[in-house]
């Protein structure tokens, strides 16, 4: 069981250090705020599909998942803005929205406001695009890329070795995310076009000081592989919104002037692995934040770190976007091109007494199909066994002699 939950009175709040400034909404016009509602189900999707996959590899079934929807929705609708018409609907309708548009709208204002909710808490979202130096961008996608998404829009050399452009990408990565995450590239493919990033970063305090270490025991945590004595942190009863049904308990810790919040939803006892993931739908999510209702709750939780890397590639093909890893026409670049696009993912959380950091990094990569041939990059290539040969004008494609050389 992932925490205890228990129920009564008393106890006081202490002030925190800072002042919080007062939550207000963030204003969102008519399409950003139908955009903000229908990601919401993709939001649990996508987190359900992950653990999903996680669960149908023998080797990792069962172990911890930590991902960023937000963060790969930001990776997905930049790829959706330079992919061709069919392929961008498809990413659409996986995020939940008509269309790309919105998402772009959407998505400024997240970057521009989400900063800015919460003065006890620290937030940062940035995205960037790292273009192989043989290749450009069109002006047009280049253009909104920065605009809509603020991208840090900047070219590297690929080839050979390629350390320095690794450096520079890991280091704008870990710059990104308080240094949690410091070495999401090993290598670049010489084949790739260009590499799509969005960092995220958290750091939040829990409101009114919910949890006090002199009240963190050792307690049983009754996890997949056995139980073990972990540090359990208690918080004491106070006015927290709580929902409770058949298949699962839920409840909120807010953080600073609850702009931001942390959902635990427990599932029952009864319930495996499997069918609680099953279960935990986008309707029952919502079902459960409806149905939330503000009591004295009192709460045990246990200190954490948890981090994830992840092939959403192939979490992405083996559920709704089968065609993501089909070869597509890209045309973000001038001249259009056709590839493929990797997704990746690396994420990382810690819960303490304090409160949460978290971070992740969600990364696009767009190759070249095979044979992966960089213009302007150098081979050899050795005739040094049987080989057919064709002699053609160019122009017309006639051939005027051909064959096979089997020996010399």
């Amino acid at each position: 069981m992932l925490l205890m939950i228990a129920s009564g009175c008393t106890s006081g709040n202490e002030p925190g250090e800072i002042i919080p400034n007062d939550r207000v909404d963030i204003v969102l016009d008519g399409a950003t705020r139908s955009a903000a509602e229908n990601l919401k189900s993709f939001y649990v999707d996508f987190t359900t599909d992950a653990i999903g996959h996680v669960d149908s590899d023998s080797d990792i079934s069962g172990k911890n998942v930590v991902v960023s929807p937000l963060s790969a929705s930001m990776v997905l609708a930049m790829v959706a803005n330079g992919v061709e018409g069919d392929i961008s609907k498809e990413i659409a309708n996986y995020l939940g929205v008509a269309d790309v548009e919105a998402v772009n709208s959407l998505a400024n204002i997240l970057l521009k406001e989400l900063p800015k909710a919460d003065n006890q808490t620290d937030l940062s979202l940035a995205n960037s695009i790292w273009v192989n130096r043989p290749y450009e961008l069109t002006s047009e996608f280049a253009s909104r890329m920065m605009s809509e998404y603020l991208a840090d829009l900047r070219n590297e050399d690929f080839s050979g070795d390629n350390a320095r452009a690794v450096k520079n990408i890991n280091k704008w990565c870990s710059d990104n995310t308080g240094g949690m995450i410091t070495n999401m590239i090993e290598k670049l493919s010489p084949s790739s076009l260009a590499l799509l990033l969005n960092t995220l970063y958290f750091k939040g305090i829990w409101k009114d000081k919910a949890f006090l270490v002199e009240n963190t025991e050792k307690m049983s945590f009754h996890g997949a592989g056995g139980t073990k004595d972990v540090d359990m942190m208690f918080s004491y009863h106070t006015d927290r919104k709580y929902a409770s049904d058949d298949s699962f308990d839920a409840f909120y810790l807010d953080f600073g002037n609850s702009a931001f919040s942390f959902m635990v939803v427990l599932p029952k006892e009864t319930l495996s692995l499997t069918d609680a993931n099953r279960l935990l739908t986008a309707a029952e999510f919502t079902k459960l934040e409806e149905e939330a209702v503000k009591c004295r709750l009192a709460v045990y939780l246990p200190r954490f770190k948890v981090e994830t890397g992840l092939d959403v590639s192939d979490v992405l093909a083996s559920v709704k976007l089968p065609d993501i890893k089909d070869n597509l026409s890209f045309d973000m670049f001038e001249p259009a091109c056709e590839g493929v696009v990797l997704f990746r993912q690396s994420a990382r959380l810690e819960i303490d007494e304090n409160g949460a950091k978290a971070a992740s990094v969600s990364t696009g990569e767009i190759k070249i199909t095979s044979p992966e041939i960089v213009p302007g990059e150098t081979y050899t290539v050795k005739v040094d066994r049987p080989f057919y040969f064709f002699l053609k004008e160019k122009s017309t494609g006639a051939c005027l002699l051909s064959g096979r050389i089997a020996d010399l």
